[in-house]
């Protein structure tokens, strides 16, 4: 069995278009009779019919072959769309890579502000406990006296004796109570 070549596409396309374009001449023979005549009609005719189907094979493979390209072509750009992709998701993922330790971080911290808050508000729970304390005892000697007129340039503490002599009935009030500090409170 031998191979047979295939015809170029431009071949077959030119074949048929000067076998469609040009008209059958009959070459005048001498010795032509109307049978060979008819044989060689049919033959042409034969020969032409294979042309014609040749051409719409050539033209059906020619638009299968398009359709390739704008496949092809589609293909490479979902390629490179699927690399643009690639490329976004593993810049994100690079970020929540970020994210996710700047978070532990943040917790570390927040965890080490939380303790430091809690020790100074115990210290400061102790520090007010201690003034309160401090306010107490400075405090436990003192009385106050409310509604006792004021007059200019007095003495307080001598105005608390006479109070104490006079309305309470405290005749050794002098002598029986020491007052370091008198003064009056606005």
């Amino acid at each position: 069995m031998s191979k047979r070549q295939q015809p170029s596409r431009g071949s077959a396309q030119e074949l048929a278009k000067s076998v469609q374009n040009s008209p059958n001449k009959a070459k005048k023979s001498d010795n032509v009779t109307p049978k060979a005549m008819k044989e060689t009609k049919v033959e042409s005719i034969d020969e032409v019919c294979k042309i014609d189907e040749l051409y719409k094979m050539m033209q059906t493979v020619l638009v299968k072959l398009e359709t390739l390209d704008l496949i092809n072509e589609g293909i490479l750009s979902v390629e490179q769309n699927v690399k643009s992709l690639t490329e976004s998701i593993e810049f994100a993922h690079g970020g929540i890579s970020d994210l996710k330790e700047e978070m532990v971080k943040r917790k570390e911290t927040e965890r080490e502000n939380y303790s430091r808050i809690k020790e100074l508000e115990d210290s400061n729970r102790r520090l007010q406990d201690s003034v309160v304390d401090l306010k107490a005892r400075s405090m436990r000697d003192n009385l106050l006296f409310h509604n006792i007129d004021e007059a200019e340039e007095e003495d307080c503490i001598e105005v608390i004796y006479s109070l104490l002599e006079e309305k309470l009935d405290m005749p050794e009030a002098r002598s029986s109570i020491k007052i370091d500090r008198a003064h009056r409170v606005w």
